[in-house]
């Protein structure tokens, strides 16, 4: 690692640099959108791993006729 710094000590510096340059509202509003973004991105693979397994059930069953 750079310095001999371990992942977590990277983002601890980097979210008290990123804390120091903007300013608290500024970060929680980033939090916030972070948090949509991640949400939306967990109901998009939901539906994704759906339709696939769906799609892996009919499949199956068409063969078995």
């Amino acid at each position: 690692m750079f310095l001999n710094l371990g992942y977590l000590e990277i983002l601890i510096i980097a979210a008290v640099a990123l804390f120091l340059l903007t300013g608290s509202s500024k970060i929680s509003d980033s939090i916030k959108s972070l948090g949509k973004g991640l949400r939306e991105y967990h109901k998009i693979t939901g539906e994704i791993k759906e339709t696939f397994s769906l799609n892996n059930f009919f499949d199956d069953h068409d063969s078995k006729k």
